[in-house]
């Protein structure tokens, strides 16, 4: 049974996905963001990085009450 409905379901797991890769890949040993304009950041880190914007600003718009 889906309580919010299949969108924002997949929405859900896709931002759970991303927050995942993000803990691996763009979070230093020192707990900290690594800055999106560091040399050593790869493409599909600062894109997971802006993905989870776009993801976190749609689950707002979702969850706001009318």
């Amino acid at each position: 049974m889906h309580i919010f409905g299949p969108t924002v379901g997949s929405l859900l797991h896709e931002h759970a996905h991303l927050e995942q890769f993000f803990k691996q890949n763009n979070v230093g040993p020192d707990g900290k963001m690594t800055p999106l304009d560091d040399e050593f950041l790869s493409e599909e880190a600062k894109k997971t990085a802006i993905k989870i914007r776009k993801t976190t600003a749609n689950l707002v718009r979702h969850f706001q009450v009318p």
